[in-house]
């Protein structure tokens, strides 16, 4: 049936074509879930190119490979950087914000196609805060201004 075919290719392309804004932050944060890691690749900078602020956390990283190394299946995620979180200082912060990156709702979807355009290459620069100050701008503007 055309129709399946046409959802099939659409899906693919927001998948595996880049469609969907922001699929490599979402694929680079797999490592997250010591599940995966364990059958992804653990090199820090193949992450690093997609998440910033990964790159300063070099010596959480070889703590964290240890620890996924010695446990067992994780049932739950949160439970897991919950537990590490003193240990995996720097790496905790990242994965605080990631986990609780709220991906599946349209308003969300609209953000990170702003962030797109506000992330070119001469703005790479904008620290953490400054991203959710912008965030937080962006979203309570009027739409409309009344006179």
């Amino acid at each position: 049936m055309k129709i399946l075919s046409d959802s099939k290719s659409k899906l693919y392309h927001y998948l595996y074509g880049n469609g969907m804004p922001s699929i490599k932050l979402f694929k680079s944060a797999r490592f997250l879930d010591p599940n995966q890691f364990k059958n992804l690749t653990q090199d820090i900078a193949e992450y690093s190119v997609h998440i910033k602020g990964l790159e300063e956390c070099q010596e959480d990283w070889i703590i964290y490979c240890n620890i996924v190394k010695e446990c067992s299946l994780c049932d739950n995620v949160v439970d897991f950087w919950n537990v590490n979180k003193k240990r995996l200082r720097k790496l905790y912060k990242i994965a605080e914000w990631l986990l609780y990156f709220t991906t599946n709702i349209a308003e969300c979807e609209r953000s990170i196609s702003k962030y797109n355009n506000i992330l070119t290459e001469i703005r790479k620069g904008f620290t953490h805060t400054s991203i959710i100050n912008l965030n937080f701008v962006n979203f309570n503007k009027k739409s409309e201004f009344k006179k």
